[in-house]
């Protein structure tokens, strides 16, 4: 018997994407001040946004400002400080 290939459904316009940043988007490194987010992996964020209308976020235990320094020129929805800190699609910022 063969093995099976799973393919997933094709992508509609009901999804969203969330990303964490350190070993996910960005690689670990040995001081949280090193982690850079490449070039073409921000280009990639910024298309999923084109293309699924904004609906991608990003998730991380650093703070909002963190995050703002490594996604700039972009300014991405965001949950930092494990949710503590939260932007919406809107760019309203919501603290617990």
């Amino acid at each position: 018997m063969a093995d099976q290939i799973y393919v997933p459904p094709a992508l509609t316009g009901n999804c969203a994407f969330f990303f964490d940043l350190d070993g996910t988007l960005a690689g670990i490194k040995p001081h949280p001040d090193q982690v850079v987010i490449p070039a073409d992996v921000l280009q990639s964020l910024r298309q999923l946004v084109q293309q699924h209308n904004g609906a991608v976020a990003l998730i991380s235990g650093r703070s909002m400002v963190e995050l703002d320094e490594l996604t700039r020129p972009y300014r991405l929805p965001l949950a930092g400080v494990h949710g503590a800190e939260r932007r919406d699609i809107n760019g309203k910022t919501h603290i617990v």
